[in-house]
């Protein structure tokens, strides 16, 4: 089994060949932020004005 050790921080290992998750290998977990953070807001709002809206009716 081959590792690979940091030089400034020698218990910091990896398996030969992996890398850590950075620039291009980081897409598709912000693609996956930024929806989820969009379908959260829209979730919200929704909620927001159904409880708005509720409060705002006269009763009978």
């Amino acid at each position: 089994m081959c590792l690979e050790a940091d030089r400034a921080r020698s218990d910091v290992v990896r398996l030969c060949g992996e890398r850590y998750p950075s620039g291009d290998d980081m897409y598709p977990t912000y693609v996956l932020v930024t929806v989820a953070g969009a379908i959260g807001a829209c979730v919200a709002g929704v909620a927001v004005g159904v409880r708005r809206r509720s409060r705002s009716k006269p009763a009978r």
